[in-house]
């Protein structure tokens, strides 16, 4: 995926350079070739859990997509080419309502959330209580199976669980039964399940807390299918 953004960038490059137009150098071409990178790398900048990779996918078409729109509309403006400029107006608008159809239909799924988080107890009690007032306290968000352990865990999905029976013979995790130094560092592990629209501040918070480096990410992924996490061999 990652050779595939970089090609089209490529190309976008390429049409700034070669477009027709009897006004300015090569400068304004490119100013607007990184006038739509900077513009759109500005606007989809952001840590996320990683998604399904239907959603991955829809993603990257409409970032490529996007740096053809402000390319060719800061093209239009830099040349002074009202036909170009037109049309990327319209690639901008006609991305904006496929980016808010695409963003709405997301926004009300359900999905699956594993959190494998480490650091002190007080940061991860922290977490664990505002999942609970956001989300589980009026009903929007299911907190499943959630544990402080010193256990080193991972993330599994559903069909990886039933196929192996090793997961299934293994004993459950063992929880914290007394409480640690705050200064001690644990692993707490949670499934949420609910809307995304519903689960996205209760990510902003904890990627709130990953920027401070009060806590530190072992694992995190969203599924549509159940997840379940084990601890790893």
């Amino acid at each position: 995926m990652i050779i595939l953004h970089l090609a089209n960038v490529a190309l976008v490059l390429i049409f700034c350079i070669l477009y027709p137009s009897p006004y300015h150098g090569y400068g304004m071409r490119l100013m607007a070739w990184m006038s739509g990178l900077t513009s759109l790398t500005l606007f989809t900048s952001g840590q996320s859990a990683p998604m399904p990779e239907y959603y991955t996918r829809m993603k990257h078409i409409i970032m490529a997509l996007g740096t053809w729109s402000l390319s060719v509309f800061f093209c239009g403006m830099y040349l002074h080419d009202h036909s170009l400029l037109l049309a990327g107006i319209a690639l901008i608008f006609s991305l904006y309502i496929l980016a808010l159809l695409h963003s709405r239909g997301l926004s009300r799924e359900l999905f699956y959330l594993a959190l494998i988080l480490r650091g002190e107890p007080e940061y991860l009690e922290d977490v664990e209580r505002y999942i609970k007032e956001t989300g589980v306290y009026n009903n929007r968000v299911e907190l499943i199976e959630p544990i402080y352990t010193t256990e080193h865990l991972s993330i599994v999905d559903e069909s990886k669980w039933y196929s192996s029976t090793e997961f299934k013979k293994e004993r459950p995790l063992s929880q914290l039964r007394k409480k640690r130094s705050n200064h001690e560092h644990i692993t707490f592990s949670c499934l949420l399940h609910g809307e995304l629209r519903y689960m996205a501040p209760i990510w902003s918070f904890i990627a709130d807390y990953l920027s401070d480096w009060k806590i530190q990410t072992r694992d995190y992924v969203y599924s549509l299918e159940r997840l379940h996490i084990v601890k790893k061999n």
